[in-house]
Formats: structure tokens, C-alpha cells, sequence
């Protein structure tokens, strides 16, 4: 009984802290969407009191990355809004750190507030790139494609290699003067042109600004591609044949001694049948005959021996071997045809680990 009320006791604290923390997340989430409605409806003052207890340290909602960096949007907004720039910067670029892609529709901000926006970015430099899918098929013309970005105008190089350094990075981009996003796009080949094989492999994405004042400012990423080829099953060859899976194709080596034999029983039936059916006017005469049939048979035993003893192959046996063997090799080239087809129509699947490092 006891043990039944403690158990219940565990279960009821691990579904409340369960509910809190649902309760908690609901709360983070209800609270950005209270604060957004509070700036659209020029409440800001209103909206930067609710943001700030979303950001707060002390807040008792776990708030993840892109509700703070919506948070920190916002709150750079309303502050431009305010005229308060330096503390719209500070926010905007809390935001730009987090997330180089955060950007201000111009449905939603005012003219004003993105023009401190850009401002904030001119003295941020962040690249950094985004995923949308995970697979193409490849040889189809197209490729898998992703997203780059600099936070302001510089050089952009993008390049792919095996984490564990083996082979020559592949580079995929070079340019200047890149400003904001930038697709890419991978088919998952080298530098030869060739499928590469799988494994896990690094995006590289470094820039430098080229910005006044910012020469020289530099900044990296790297993610990392797990590189999966995805295609129909393979047909798995058919070995050679084993020794016992085919006939003979050479006599026993006791076998030219039994054609001896044979050849020495006739010889010996033809002595005895005339020494038995001849009459006494005859035995000389059949005598005579038998002894030419067994010198025949005999002779023939001799050049059976000697035939066999030099070739012992089995003629048919040999025939029917080369054709199995022949029926196997064109099962496996038709096998090789069909996997090869199918190796043509695989599909790249690229899967992006969380996050950049």
C-alpha cells in the first residue's frame, strides 16, 4: 500500500512539473504574441514592458533562441520608434547576432525603423546559412539548394569538405560585394565531377566586410552534412559455381583400367563360347576364330586405356558446365544493368545537424 502511495506521488509531481512547463512555454509564446499586437497598435511602451519580462533573466519562461531574437527585433523597433537609437542598435544587433537572417518586412516596421536597422547592421559582420530541404535527385538538373547571408556588403566564400579533412574542399561559391541573402546550391559531387561517398561532410561559409571602416572584419560558420545517397535495393551478384554444384568433367582415374577390362572379358567370353559350342571337326577352326575376336577385344581395352589414360574428360559434362557458367555471367550482367540504373537515379540526401559550430 505504501509503495502504491509513493509511486502515485512521483507520478502526480511528474505530470505537474510536466503541465508547468507546457504552462511555462504556453506563457513565452502568449506573451510575445500579447506585446506584438501591443506595438501594432502603438502601445510600444506597453509592448517594451512585455518583451522585457520575455528576456528578462529572472523570467520564469523558458523562452528558446527565435522567440528571443523576435523579442530583440521588436524591441530595437519600438525603441527606433521612441527616437532612443543607440538603445534600438543594441537590441537590433542582439537580434543580428542570434539570427544574421533577421531582417524587417517593410509591410510591418516603418521606414524610420529600418533605416536604424541598417544602420546596426554596417557595424555587425555575420554570415551564417539556412536550410530549407533535405534531398534532391541527382542527375536531375537540379540541385540542393540553401541559403547564405552577410549582414552587410563583403566577400563570400562557400566550400565543402569532409569533416575528417580526406580530399580537396569543393567550393561552391566565390563573390564580392554580397549583401543579404544568397542562394547556393550542392549536387553533392567533388571536384572531378564525381558522386562524392558518404559520410559526414563540413559547410564552410567565411566572409570579410567591405565596408568603410569595417576592412578587414571577418567572420565564419561551419554546419555539418550528413551525405546519404538514397536509391532502389541493389541485386546482389550471383557467386561462381562450387566444385559439387557441377558435373564431372573428368573420368576417375580407375576408369581407363575398367575399359581394359572390358576389353579383356570380351576377349575372354570369345575364347570360351568357341571352345564350348565348336564340334571336334571345328574346335581347331572356331579355336582359331575366337582367338582373333579376343586379340580384337583385348586391343580394344589397350587403346581405350591409352585414350583415356592421356584425355579423360567428359565431353558432355563439359558442355553442359559452360552453359550453366554462361547462364550465371549473363544473370549477373543483366543484374549489373539494373543496379547500375539504378545507382543513376539515387537521390542526395543531405541532413543538416542542429545548429552552427
Amino acid at each position: 500500500m505504501a509503495r502504491r502511495l509513493v509511486a502515485a506521488w512521483f507520478a502526480l509531481c511528474a505530470l505537474l512539473a510536466a503541465s508547468a512547463g507546457r504552462a511555462h512555454a504556453q506563457s513565452a509564446e502568449d506573451n510575445i504574441a500579447k506585446a506584438i499586437a501591443a506595438y501594432e497598435n502603438l502601445e510600444v511602451q506597453a509592448a517594451l514592458r512585455t518583451f522585457l519580462q520575455v528576456v528578462s533573466p529572472t523570467s520564469p519562461f523558458p523562452v528558446t533562441e527565435a522567440q528571443r531574437v523576435t523579442a530583440f527585433k521588436y524591441m530595437g523597433a519600438a525603441y527606433a520608434s521612441l527616437g532612443q537609437t543607440d538603445s534600438a542598435k543594441t537590441f537590433f544587433q542582439g537580434a543580428i547576432l542570434r539570427d544574421p537572417f533577421t531582417d524587417l518586412d517593410p509591410n510591418k516596421f516603418t521606414d524610420r525603423e529600418r533605416s536604424v536597422f541598417a544602420d546596426a547592421k554596417k557595424v555587425l559582420f555575420r554570415v551564417a546559412a539556412r536550410f530549407d530541404r533535405d534531398s534532391i535527385p541527382a542527375g536531375s538538373g537540379r540541385a540542393f539548394v540553401f541559403h547564405s547571408v552577410t549582414s552587410h556588403s563583403g566577400r563570400l566564400q562557400v566550400a565543402v569538405q569532409r569533416t575528417d579533412a580526406q580530399g580537396a574542399p569543393v567550393r561552391l561559391f566565390n563573390g564580392q560585394d554580397i549583401d543579404g541573402v544568397r542562394d547556393i546550391s550542392w549536387n553533392g559531387t567533388g571536384v572531378d565531377g564525381q558522386a562524392l561517398p558518404e559520410g559526414i561532410y563540413d559547410l564552410i561559409i567565411t566572409g570579410e566586410s567591405q565596408l568603410a571602416g569595417m576592412a578587414g572584419r571577418q567572420d565564419s560558420v561551419r554546419y555539418a552534412l550528413q551525405l546519404r545517397w538514397i536509391h532502389d535495393p541493389l541485386e546482389e551478384e550471383l557467386r561462381d559455381f562450387r566444385g559439387d554444384e557441377l558435373l564431372a568433367e573428368k573420368a576417375s582415374g580407375f576408369a581407363p583400367f575398367g575399359d581394359l577390362m572390358k576389353g579383356l572379358a570380351v576377349a575372354g567370353t570369345a575364347v570360351l563360347a568357341g571352345g564350348i559350342i565348336g564340334n571336334a571337326s571345328k574346335v581347331s577352326a572356331t579355336l582359331g576364330t575366337g582367338a582373333v575376336v579376343a586379340g580384337l577385344g583385348a586391343g580394344v581395352g589397350l587403346i581405350a586405356l591409352v585414350q583415356r589414360s592421356n584425355d579423360r574428360s567428359i565431353p558432355e559434362n563439359v558442355t553442359e558446365n559452360s552453359r550453366r557458367r554462361e547462364a550465371r555471367r549473363q544473370i549477373n550482367v543483366e543484374r549489373a544493368g539494373r543496379n547500375q540504373r539504378r545507382l543513376d537515379a539515387k537521390t542526395i540526401l543531405l541532413i543538416p545537424a542542429l545548429g552552427a559550430r
